[in-house]
């Protein structure tokens, strides 16, 4: 009797044995698949990084180049405001003392109506004095 126990003990411990090793098998491979679908995830956001990564830094350098050029346009309108309002102020007087009206110096030199009058009546070929 006692060998019939100890069959049954051993035997009762290779079936709960069986028992653990398929329950941690199961465990396993559910982990496998787990894990490869977080790779999957992984490489998928990476992925996406990189493509933001380079859509970035397309943007940024764009900006910069817009950032330069409005820059240069800034400063080429400077000169020309500096340069052209003196050089028109220049010219309409020059072309008051040779006869020219207020409507001449507005299409001539881009003044402003009051400009080209207020011109007209200080230059004039017909001012009082």
């Amino acid at each position: 009797m006692d060998t019939d126990i100890l069959l049954a003990i051993v035997s009762l411990l290779a079936l709960l044995l069986a028992a653990l090793g398929q329950l941690q098998l199961r465990q396993a491979r559910r982990q496998l698949r787990q894990g490869a679908e977080q790779a999957r995830v992984i490489r998928a956001l990476r992925e996406d990084v990189g493509a933001l990564c380079a859509g970035a830094s397309g943007v940024g350098e764009r900006m910069t180049r817009l950032e330069q050029r409005v820059r240069r346009q800034d400063e080429r309108q400077d000169q020309l405001e500096l340069r052209g309002g003196e050089r028109s102020y220049d010219e309409a007087i020059r072309l008051v003392e040779h006869g020219a009206d207020a409507e001449q110096l507005v299409k001539s030199c881009g003044l402003a109506p009051g400009e080209a009058d207020l011109l007209v009546r200080l230059h004039g070929l017909d001012k009082a004095g």
